[in-house]
């Protein structure tokens, strides 16, 4: 077999596993945000559901407590997806570093002044990171009025 034909069908071999490594990427991550957004959801829609019925029977405190735990899961699980989110190539929808951290900042500016009350260590841990992450001692500050 000449060297060409050998190249050729090495560049035809390599083209097919990078076609279908994206091809399996792509699809598993659709396959999975898919999942995820399903599942969520529910349980999602249900809290929210809880919380209104509070809110309308006047239990207003323990509908604040509800989403203070609420936000305690949503920034830990914010905190696993860190580590643990796909590569960007395979999502369809590119995320924006600079509005993540614009809308995190907020969640980490009221983190900071309002601490969470669990108990566990790691949950306590996974919150600090975040907050470490996002916070901005600036973006709590009152803004100055720009003169006219």
């Amino acid at each position: 077999m000449s060297i060409v034909k050998i190249l050729l069908w090495s560049l035809l071999v390599l083209t097919l596993v990078a076609g279908a490594f994206y091809a399996g990427g792509s699809m598993g991550y659709a396959n999975g945000y898919a999942y995820h957004s399903y599942y969520n959801s529910t349980t999602d829609a249900y809290v929210t559901l809880r919380t209104i019925e509070m809110i309308n029977s006047r239990k207003a405190a323990a509908a604040k407590e509800d989403l203070e735990q609420r936000l305690d899961t949503e920034i830990v699980e914010h905190w696993a997806g860190l580590a643990g989110k796909p590569l960007d190539y395979f999502s369809p929808m590119r995320h924006d570093d600079e509005a993540v951290r614009k809308l995190m900042s907020k969640v980490a500016a009221y983190r900071k002044k309002h601490p969470s009350k669990t108990t566990n260590p790691d949950v306590r841990n996974a919150i600090e990171t975040v907050v470490a992450r996002y916070y901005d001692s600036t973006a709590s500050a009152p803004q100055k009025r720009p003169r006219r």
